[in-house]
């Protein structure tokens, strides 16, 4: 369960349904995704997907998807079933949306087709790669840093790292992790190493990550969660994602503007400012598609076409840093008979004189919201201001050295 659908595993006997997980709507999703210009949800999405087909790698990954329209009597009897499994907190804020019934048929990457080749366990590692790059400072942070000599005193790295833009967005969220659930650990995960191509660095990566998972590493081993992984067993999904290279795709994604949040901001501020909502729908419908489908051959035709292309951009490169990799693995007795038909995003892998069947997806890579880029840039503010402050009380900072 995420924060706007649920999603639930097909359980049955139709031949048909095996390979497919169902997405449902919450009723929150409606209230969130209120505003964007006016644009409808399915518009909105079906031009963010739009969008990505200069990236074809990327799209490759994606989850097969078969849009449906469930029956309200068949998501009541949904909702009976996964009631009981939902955290209070969760079923205080929404349910299944009753007064627009959507959903989605997507490819299941728990599910490997099977071989008469297999043995072993089939395990399922769902990895939140999170952003592989640094961005720019805002002035706002920049000028809180000059009136602070706490920092400069205490944790001089710091201070300098974040001067000179080198503060990953995953290490400022730790902080606000840890003041929103005090006893949480720091994790030392370090994305730039899951990007890097180096096999020695995305098994550090891995390491971290099952050192102090968060919600930011899920491994389950025939279908059922578990918090054991060995290390052979991270060197296997080092070389499945070194292999894939599916951690390039989604950076190329994350890299396509070199814009900062406040870049996008003051640059989304100014045009809502001088354009009614009509207007900016208009100019999205026709920038987004081609602003990123044709790249820089593509000439905005007025200056309005050149500052929409710059906010989308970001907010795509935003959209790739949230996203998820699923990794399902299993080992097969001997080489795999090339006659039998793999399913969707299946492939062989060889990791230590081993055949594996592997499927590899690229999952909730969900739309950012246009008319909430005031909310992302105060969220960034926000969470480097309390960045800065923790790491200004030297007691409190220095376990985490």
């Amino acid at each position: 369960e995420g924060n706007l659908n649920i999603i639930c595993k097909y359980v049955g006997a139709n031949a048909d349904l095996l390979g497919y997980v169902l997405r449902v709507k919450k009723n929150t999703h409606t209230e969130a995704l209120k505003g964007n210009c006016g644009l409808t949800e399915e518009k909105y999405r079906s031009l963010f997907r739009e969008a990505l087909l200069p990236y074809p790698k990327l799209l490759s990954f994606f989850p097969e998807e078969i849009e449906c329209e469930p029956s309200v009597d068949f998501l009541k009897g949904l909702e009976k079933v996964v009631d009981p499994k939902r955290p209070k907190e969760r079923k205080d804020k929404s349910n299944i949306d009753m007064v627009k019934p959507y959903g989605i048929l997507m490819t299941n990457y728990h599910a490997l087709t099977h071989l008469p080749e297999m043995e072993g366990h089939t395990y399922t590692i769902e990895i939140k790669p999170k952003c592989g790059k640094y961005e720019k400072t805002p002035t706002a942070i920049r000028t809180m840093l000059k009136t602070n000599e706490e920092l400069i005193k205490e944790n001089p790295t710091v201070y300098y790292n974040i001067i000179g833009d080198k503060v990953l967005d995953f290490d400022v969220k730790q902080v606000q992790k840890l003041k929103d659930k005090p006893g949480e650990y720091f994790s030392n995960y370090n994305p730039m190493h899951m990007f890097s191509r180096d096999k020695k660095l995305v098994v550090e990566a891995l390491k971290n990550l099952r050192a102090c998972p968060q919600v930011n590493l899920r491994m389950h081993r025939d279908g059922v969660k578990t918090n054991v992984l060995s290390d052979d067993l991270l060197e296997t999904v080092a070389e499945i994602v070194v292999d894939t290279k599916v951690m390039d795709y989604i950076l190329e994604v994350q890299k396509n503007t070199e814009k900062s949040i406040e870049e996008a901001y003051a640059t989304h501020y100014k045009i809502c400012t001088d354009m009614s909502e009509g207007a900016a729908r208009k100019i999205i419908e026709c920038v987004l598609p081609k602003c990123l489908l044709y790249g820089s051959t593509w000439k905005p035709a007025n200056p309005e076409e050149e500052h929409w292309m710059e906010v989308l951009k970001y907010l795509l490169s935003m959209s790739a840093r949230d996203c998820s990799v699923m990794i399902t693995f299993r080992a097969s007795k001997h080489i795999v008979d090339p006659t039998h038909k793999l399913g969707h995003n299946e492939r062989v892998i060889s990791s230590k004189g081993r055949n594996y069947i592997v499927k590899v997806g690229v999952i909730d890579f969900d739309i950012k919201l246009i008319d909430k880029m005031e909310f992302y840039y105060n969220e960034r503010i926000k969470s480097l201001t309390d960045y800065i402050k923790f790491f200004s009380q030297q007691q409190q900072a220095k376990q985490y050295y």
